[in-house]
Protein backbone atom coordinates (compact mmCIF):
# COMPACT_ATOMS: atom_id res chain seq x y z
CA UNK A 1 0.00 0.00 0.00
CA UNK A 2 1.41 3.39 -0.95
CA UNK A 3 1.17 6.18 1.60
CA UNK A 4 2.75 9.40 0.25
CA UNK A 5 2.37 11.04 3.68
CA UNK A 6 5.41 9.14 4.87
CA UNK A 7 7.68 11.50 2.98
CA UNK A 8 6.01 14.55 4.52
CA UNK A 9 6.30 13.03 7.99
CA UNK A 10 10.03 12.52 7.60
CA UNK A 11 10.43 16.09 6.40
CA UNK A 12 8.56 17.39 9.45
CA UNK A 13 10.83 15.36 11.73
CA UNK A 14 13.86 16.91 10.06
CA UNK A 15 12.42 20.41 10.50
CA UNK A 16 12.02 19.73 14.24
CA UNK A 17 15.74 19.13 14.42
CA UNK A 18 15.63 15.36 14.70
CA UNK A 19 18.46 13.37 13.16
CA UNK A 20 16.78 10.91 10.83
CA UNK A 21 18.73 7.75 10.07
CA UNK A 22 17.29 4.99 7.92
CA UNK A 23 17.78 1.58 9.54
CA UNK A 24 18.49 -1.26 7.12
CA UNK A 25 17.42 -4.88 7.71
CA UNK A 26 16.56 -7.95 5.69
CA UNK A 27 13.28 -8.28 7.59
CA UNK A 28 11.35 -5.86 9.79
CA UNK A 29 8.87 -7.30 12.29
CA UNK A 30 6.06 -5.15 13.70
CA UNK A 31 5.17 -6.63 17.09
CA UNK A 32 7.32 -7.94 19.94
CA UNK A 33 5.10 -10.66 21.40
CA UNK A 34 5.76 -14.43 21.25
CA UNK A 35 5.07 -14.67 17.49
CA UNK A 36 7.33 -11.74 16.61
CA UNK A 37 10.11 -12.95 18.91
CA UNK A 38 9.95 -16.49 17.58
CA UNK A 39 10.17 -15.22 14.01
CA UNK A 40 13.06 -12.89 14.83
CA UNK A 41 15.07 -15.68 16.48
CA UNK A 42 14.38 -18.03 13.57
CA UNK A 43 15.46 -15.46 11.00
CA UNK A 44 18.66 -14.61 12.88
CA UNK A 45 19.55 -18.30 13.10
CA UNK A 46 19.34 -18.35 9.30
CA UNK A 47 21.72 -15.42 8.97
CA UNK A 48 19.20 -12.68 8.15
CA UNK A 49 19.33 -9.23 9.74
CA UNK A 50 16.19 -8.32 11.69
CA UNK A 51 14.62 -5.19 13.18
CA UNK A 52 11.75 -5.68 15.66
CA UNK A 53 9.39 -2.77 16.27
CA UNK A 54 7.75 -3.14 19.67
CA UNK A 55 5.20 -0.77 21.16
CA UNK A 56 6.60 1.06 24.20
CA UNK A 57 3.38 0.54 26.19
CA UNK A 58 2.85 -3.05 27.36
CA UNK A 59 -0.62 -4.05 28.54
CA UNK A 60 -0.89 -6.44 31.48
CA UNK A 61 -1.36 -10.00 30.31
CA UNK A 62 -2.89 -12.76 32.44
CA UNK A 63 -1.35 -16.17 33.01
CA UNK A 64 -2.17 -18.51 30.13
CA UNK A 65 -2.22 -22.28 29.71
CA UNK A 66 -0.56 -23.99 26.79
CA UNK A 67 0.19 -27.45 25.45
CA UNK A 68 2.80 -29.97 26.66
CA UNK A 69 5.00 -29.29 23.62
CA UNK A 70 6.13 -25.88 24.88
CA UNK A 71 9.47 -27.15 26.17
CA UNK A 72 10.39 -28.72 22.84
CA UNK A 73 9.37 -25.57 20.98
CA UNK A 74 11.50 -23.29 23.16
CA UNK A 75 14.50 -25.62 22.94
CA UNK A 76 14.19 -25.75 19.15
CA UNK A 77 14.18 -21.93 19.06
CA UNK A 78 17.21 -21.71 21.34
CA UNK A 79 15.06 -19.85 23.87
CA UNK A 80 14.83 -22.47 26.64
CA UNK A 81 15.43 -19.78 29.28
CA UNK A 82 11.80 -18.63 28.74
CA UNK A 83 10.68 -21.85 30.41
CA UNK A 84 11.71 -20.22 33.71
CA UNK A 85 8.55 -18.10 33.33
CA UNK A 86 6.37 -21.22 33.19
CA UNK A 87 5.29 -23.93 35.59
CA UNK A 88 3.66 -27.33 35.13
CA UNK A 89 -0.10 -27.71 34.82
CA UNK A 90 -0.85 -31.20 36.14
CA UNK A 91 -4.38 -31.48 34.82
CA UNK A 92 -7.74 -29.87 34.12
CA UNK A 93 -10.67 -29.88 36.53
CA UNK A 94 -13.81 -28.89 34.63
CA UNK A 95 -17.59 -29.14 34.72
CA UNK A 96 -17.87 -28.33 31.02
CA UNK A 97 -20.66 -30.43 29.52
CA UNK A 98 -21.43 -32.09 32.86
CA UNK A 99 -23.08 -31.29 36.19
CA UNK A 100 -20.03 -31.67 38.44
CA UNK A 101 -16.28 -31.08 38.32
CA UNK A 102 -14.23 -33.90 36.82
CA UNK A 103 -10.44 -34.11 36.82
CA UNK A 104 -8.40 -35.04 33.75
CA UNK A 105 -4.89 -35.54 35.19
CA UNK A 106 -1.85 -35.03 32.99
CA UNK A 107 -0.33 -38.31 34.13
CA UNK A 108 -2.47 -40.06 31.52
CA UNK A 109 -1.33 -37.76 28.70
CA UNK A 110 1.45 -39.42 26.65
CA UNK A 111 2.81 -35.96 25.79
CA UNK A 112 3.20 -35.04 29.47
CA UNK A 113 1.84 -32.11 31.42
CA UNK A 114 0.68 -28.79 30.02
CA UNK A 115 2.17 -25.46 31.12
CA UNK A 116 1.07 -22.30 32.86
CA UNK A 117 2.71 -19.38 31.08
CA UNK A 118 3.22 -16.25 33.16
CA UNK A 119 3.16 -13.93 30.20
CA UNK A 120 4.82 -10.81 31.59
CA UNK A 121 8.00 -12.68 32.57
CA UNK A 122 7.73 -15.04 29.59
CA UNK A 123 7.64 -12.18 27.09
CA UNK A 124 10.57 -10.50 28.85
CA UNK A 125 12.62 -13.70 28.52
CA UNK A 126 11.79 -13.93 24.82
CA UNK A 127 12.84 -10.30 24.32
CA UNK A 128 16.15 -11.10 26.01
CA UNK A 129 16.70 -14.00 23.61
CA UNK A 130 15.91 -11.79 20.60
CA UNK A 131 18.46 -9.19 21.71
CA UNK A 132 20.99 -11.93 22.45
CA UNK A 133 20.58 -13.10 18.85
CA UNK A 134 21.72 -9.62 17.72
CA UNK A 135 18.36 -8.55 16.34
CA UNK A 136 17.73 -4.80 16.40
CA UNK A 137 15.04 -4.25 19.06
CA UNK A 138 13.36 -0.86 18.66
CA UNK A 139 10.80 0.58 21.08
CA UNK A 140 8.57 2.59 18.73
CA UNK A 141 5.21 2.73 16.99
CA UNK A 142 4.89 1.60 13.39
CA UNK A 143 3.10 4.10 11.15
CA UNK A 144 2.98 3.73 7.35
CA UNK A 145 4.66 1.65 4.67
CA UNK A 146 5.65 2.44 1.11
CA UNK A 147 7.23 0.20 -1.51
CA UNK A 148 10.60 1.20 -2.95
CA UNK A 149 11.25 -1.18 -5.80
CA UNK A 150 11.61 -4.67 -4.31
CA UNK A 151 11.93 -3.28 -0.78
CA UNK A 152 9.63 -1.68 1.77
CA UNK A 153 10.16 1.48 3.78
CA UNK A 154 8.43 1.44 7.15
CA UNK A 155 7.85 4.75 8.91
CA UNK A 156 8.05 4.63 12.72
CA UNK A 157 8.00 7.20 15.51
CA UNK A 158 11.82 7.01 15.70
CA UNK A 159 12.55 7.03 11.97
CA UNK A 160 12.32 4.89 8.82
CA UNK A 161 13.35 1.25 8.38
CA UNK A 162 14.09 -0.24 4.97
CA UNK A 163 13.73 -4.00 4.57
CA UNK A 164 13.19 -6.72 1.99
CA UNK A 165 10.27 -8.24 3.91
CA UNK A 166 7.69 -7.11 6.47
CA UNK A 167 6.23 -9.40 9.14
CA UNK A 168 3.03 -8.23 10.82
CA UNK A 169 3.01 -9.68 14.31
CA UNK A 170 1.10 -7.03 16.22
CA UNK A 171 -2.10 -7.88 18.04
CA UNK A 172 -3.41 -4.41 17.13
CA UNK A 173 -5.77 -5.56 14.40
CA UNK A 174 -6.30 -2.05 13.00
CA UNK A 175 -2.68 -1.85 11.89
CA UNK A 176 -2.83 -5.17 10.02
CA UNK A 177 -6.11 -4.36 8.30
CA UNK A 178 -4.92 -0.86 7.39
CA UNK A 179 -1.75 -2.08 5.72
CA UNK A 180 -3.18 -5.19 4.02
CA UNK A 181 -6.35 -3.42 2.88
CA UNK A 182 -8.67 -6.16 4.12
CA UNK A 183 -11.21 -6.57 6.89
CA UNK A 184 -10.85 -9.35 9.42
CA UNK A 185 -13.28 -12.24 9.23
CA UNK A 186 -14.82 -12.39 12.70
CA UNK A 187 -16.47 -15.55 14.00
CA UNK A 188 -16.94 -14.27 17.54
CA UNK A 189 -16.28 -11.26 19.77
CA UNK A 190 -15.94 -11.77 23.51
CA UNK A 191 -14.30 -10.30 26.60
CA UNK A 192 -11.88 -11.72 29.13
CA UNK A 193 -12.43 -10.07 32.53
CA UNK A 194 -9.76 -11.20 34.95
CA UNK A 195 -8.51 -10.46 38.43
CA UNK A 196 -5.93 -11.74 40.89
CA UNK A 197 -7.12 -12.91 44.29
CA UNK A 198 -5.04 -12.76 47.46
CA UNK A 199 -5.86 -16.38 48.22
CA UNK A 200 -3.01 -18.82 47.45
CA UNK A 201 -3.82 -21.57 44.96
CA UNK A 202 -1.87 -24.66 45.91
CA UNK A 203 -3.23 -27.04 43.27
CA UNK A 204 -1.31 -26.75 40.00
CA UNK A 205 -4.43 -27.38 37.95
CA UNK A 206 -6.51 -25.46 35.44
CA UNK A 207 -10.07 -25.11 36.69
CA UNK A 208 -13.08 -24.18 34.54
CA UNK A 209 -16.80 -23.81 35.15
CA UNK A 210 -19.49 -22.68 32.68
CA UNK A 211 -22.39 -20.41 33.67
CA UNK A 212 -25.37 -18.87 31.88
CA UNK A 213 -23.38 -15.69 31.16
CA UNK A 214 -20.07 -17.24 30.05
CA UNK A 215 -17.44 -19.44 31.60
CA UNK A 216 -14.85 -19.10 34.34
CA UNK A 217 -11.34 -20.41 34.41
CA UNK A 218 -8.69 -20.05 37.07
CA UNK A 219 -5.07 -21.03 37.57
CA UNK A 220 -2.07 -19.99 39.68
CA UNK A 221 -0.33 -16.76 38.75
CA UNK A 222 3.40 -16.11 38.99
CA UNK A 223 3.21 -15.34 42.73
CA UNK A 224 1.23 -18.46 43.55
CA UNK A 225 -2.03 -16.56 43.88
CA UNK A 226 -5.24 -17.38 42.05
CA UNK A 227 -5.75 -15.74 38.65
CA UNK A 228 -9.48 -15.89 37.88
CA UNK A 229 -10.91 -15.03 34.46
CA UNK A 230 -14.49 -14.71 33.24
CA UNK A 231 -14.96 -15.24 29.50
CA UNK A 232 -18.17 -13.47 28.49
CA UNK A 233 -19.47 -11.06 25.87
CA UNK A 234 -20.29 -7.36 25.77
CA UNK A 235 -24.02 -7.87 26.29
CA UNK A 236 -23.56 -9.88 29.47
CA UNK A 237 -20.80 -7.60 30.75
CA UNK A 238 -23.08 -4.57 30.41
CA UNK A 239 -26.14 -6.29 31.85
CA UNK A 240 -24.38 -7.57 34.97
CA UNK A 241 -21.76 -4.82 35.34
CA UNK A 242 -18.85 -7.27 35.34
CA UNK A 243 -16.21 -4.56 34.91
CA UNK A 244 -17.02 -3.36 38.43
CA UNK A 245 -14.96 -5.39 40.94
CA UNK A 246 -17.86 -5.77 43.40
CA UNK A 247 -20.27 -7.08 40.76
CA UNK A 248 -17.62 -9.35 39.27
CA UNK A 249 -16.89 -10.78 42.72
CA UNK A 250 -20.59 -11.30 43.47
CA UNK A 251 -20.90 -13.53 40.42
CA UNK A 252 -17.69 -15.41 41.10
CA UNK A 253 -18.70 -16.05 44.72
CA UNK A 254 -21.84 -17.81 43.43
CA UNK A 255 -19.81 -20.43 41.53
CA UNK A 256 -19.00 -23.93 42.70
CA UNK A 257 -15.32 -23.17 42.23
CA UNK A 258 -15.49 -20.38 44.77
CA UNK A 259 -17.07 -22.67 47.36
CA UNK A 260 -14.78 -25.58 46.56
CA UNK A 261 -11.51 -23.63 46.78
CA UNK A 262 -12.54 -21.26 49.60
CA UNK A 263 -11.44 -17.94 48.18
CA UNK A 264 -11.41 -14.56 49.91
CA UNK A 265 -14.11 -11.99 49.25
CA UNK A 266 -12.38 -8.93 47.79
CA UNK A 267 -10.44 -7.78 44.71
CA UNK A 268 -9.05 -4.38 43.78
CA UNK A 269 -9.24 -4.36 39.98
CA UNK A 270 -10.83 -6.19 37.08
CA UNK A 271 -8.76 -6.16 33.89
CA UNK A 272 -10.52 -6.35 30.54
CA UNK A 273 -9.12 -7.82 27.32
CA UNK A 274 -10.93 -8.15 24.00
CA UNK A 275 -10.82 -11.75 22.78
CA UNK A 276 -12.66 -13.90 20.26
CA UNK A 277 -12.08 -15.81 17.06
CA UNK A 278 -11.08 -13.86 13.95
CA UNK A 279 -8.58 -14.04 11.12
CA UNK A 280 -7.26 -12.36 7.99
CA UNK A 281 -8.36 -14.07 4.79
CA UNK A 282 -4.96 -13.39 3.22
CA UNK A 283 -2.00 -14.08 5.49
CA UNK A 284 0.70 -13.05 3.04
CA UNK A 285 1.08 -10.72 0.10
CA UNK A 286 3.58 -8.58 -1.77
CA UNK A 287 6.63 -8.62 0.50
CA UNK A 288 4.70 -9.24 3.73
CA UNK A 289 3.19 -11.95 5.89
CA UNK A 290 1.06 -11.94 9.04
CA UNK A 291 1.68 -14.17 12.05
CA UNK A 292 0.28 -14.67 15.56
CA UNK A 293 -2.83 -12.70 16.49
CA UNK A 294 -2.40 -10.57 13.38
CA UNK A 295 -3.11 -13.66 11.27
CA UNK A 296 -5.57 -15.52 13.49
CA UNK A 297 -6.84 -14.71 16.96
CA UNK A 298 -8.27 -17.64 18.93
CA UNK A 299 -10.25 -17.51 22.16
CA UNK A 300 -8.83 -19.10 25.35
CA UNK A 301 -10.98 -22.22 25.01
CA UNK A 302 -8.24 -24.00 23.09
CA UNK A 303 -5.40 -23.14 25.53
CA UNK A 304 -3.10 -22.93 22.53
CA UNK A 305 -2.51 -19.21 21.91
CA UNK A 306 1.13 -19.07 23.08
CA UNK A 307 2.19 -22.26 21.33
CA UNK A 308 0.41 -21.28 18.12
CA UNK A 309 2.14 -17.89 18.15
CA UNK A 310 5.58 -19.46 18.64
CA UNK A 311 4.93 -22.04 15.95
CA UNK A 312 3.65 -19.40 13.51
CA UNK A 313 6.79 -17.33 14.01
CA UNK A 314 9.01 -20.38 13.53
CA UNK A 315 7.25 -21.44 10.33
CA UNK A 316 7.18 -17.92 8.92
CA UNK A 317 10.93 -17.53 9.51
CA UNK A 318 11.59 -20.70 7.48
CA UNK A 319 9.28 -19.55 4.67
CA UNK A 320 10.76 -16.03 4.51
CA UNK A 321 14.36 -17.28 4.51
CA UNK A 322 13.57 -19.72 1.71
CA UNK A 323 11.71 -17.04 -0.24
CA UNK A 324 14.64 -14.63 -0.03
CA UNK A 325 16.89 -17.47 -1.17
CA UNK A 326 14.83 -17.79 -4.35
CA UNK A 327 12.03 -20.23 -3.51
CA UNK A 328 8.95 -18.56 -4.99
CA UNK A 329 6.58 -21.12 -3.45
CA UNK A 330 7.89 -21.17 0.12
CA UNK A 331 5.03 -19.13 1.58
CA UNK A 332 2.55 -21.75 0.34
CA UNK A 333 3.45 -24.19 3.13
CA UNK A 334 2.96 -21.49 5.76
CA UNK A 335 -0.36 -20.44 4.23
CA UNK A 336 -1.60 -24.06 4.18
CA UNK A 337 -0.63 -24.50 7.83
CA UNK A 338 -2.61 -21.40 8.84
CA UNK A 339 -5.58 -22.52 6.74
CA UNK A 340 -5.66 -25.94 8.42
CA UNK A 341 -5.16 -24.38 11.85
CA UNK A 342 -8.20 -22.13 11.43
CA UNK A 343 -10.34 -24.96 10.11
CA UNK A 344 -9.44 -27.41 12.87
CA UNK A 345 -9.74 -24.87 15.68
CA UNK A 346 -13.16 -23.84 14.42
CA UNK A 347 -14.27 -27.49 14.26
CA UNK A 348 -13.14 -28.33 17.78
CA UNK A 349 -14.42 -25.06 19.20
CA UNK A 350 -17.89 -25.63 17.77
CA UNK A 351 -18.00 -29.14 19.21
CA UNK A 352 -17.14 -27.85 22.70
CA UNK A 353 -19.69 -25.02 22.62
CA UNK A 354 -22.36 -27.40 21.36
CA UNK A 355 -21.48 -29.77 24.18
CA UNK A 356 -22.13 -27.14 26.85
CA UNK A 357 -24.97 -25.40 25.02
CA UNK A 358 -27.11 -28.52 25.47
CA UNK A 359 -27.26 -27.54 29.17
CA UNK A 360 -27.95 -23.83 28.53
CA UNK A 361 -30.73 -21.90 26.86
CA UNK A 362 -30.20 -18.27 27.81
CA UNK A 363 -27.92 -15.28 27.32
CA UNK A 364 -24.33 -15.95 26.39
CA UNK A 365 -24.95 -19.42 24.90
CA UNK A 366 -28.01 -18.37 22.90
CA UNK A 367 -26.00 -15.54 21.36
CA UNK A 368 -23.26 -17.98 20.37
CA UNK A 369 -25.90 -19.89 18.38
CA UNK A 370 -27.61 -16.78 17.00
CA UNK A 371 -24.32 -15.46 15.62
CA UNK A 372 -23.77 -18.69 13.73
CA UNK A 373 -20.78 -19.57 15.88
CA UNK A 374 -22.27 -22.91 16.81
CA UNK A 375 -23.74 -24.60 13.79
CA UNK A 376 -22.10 -25.69 10.59
CA UNK A 377 -18.80 -27.43 11.13
CA UNK A 378 -17.47 -26.24 7.78
CA UNK A 379 -15.48 -23.02 7.50
CA UNK A 380 -14.17 -21.21 4.46
CA UNK A 381 -11.38 -18.67 4.83
CA UNK A 382 -10.84 -17.91 1.17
Amino acid sequence: MVHPQIRQRLERQKLRGRVIRTIEADVVIVGGGPAGCSCAIGLRRRGLSVAVISSPGKAKTPTETTTPHLRQMLVSLGAASALSACEPCFGISSSWGRSAQALAPSIFNPAGHAWFVHRDKFDAELRYNVRSADANWIEALAEDVIYEGPDLLLSTTVGPIRAHRLVIATGASNWATHFTGQQRTTRDNMLALWATLDTPLEARLLFSEPSDYGWWYLCPNRMGRAMVCLVTDTEAARKFGFVEPRRWMERFSSTNLFSQLKFGQSIENVHATAIGFSFLKARHGNGWCAIGDAAVKMDPLGSCGTMTALDAGRRAAIAIANQLAGDAHSMGAYENWIENLIREFNRQRQIQYLNEQSNRSLGFWTRRTAQGIVGELAITTK
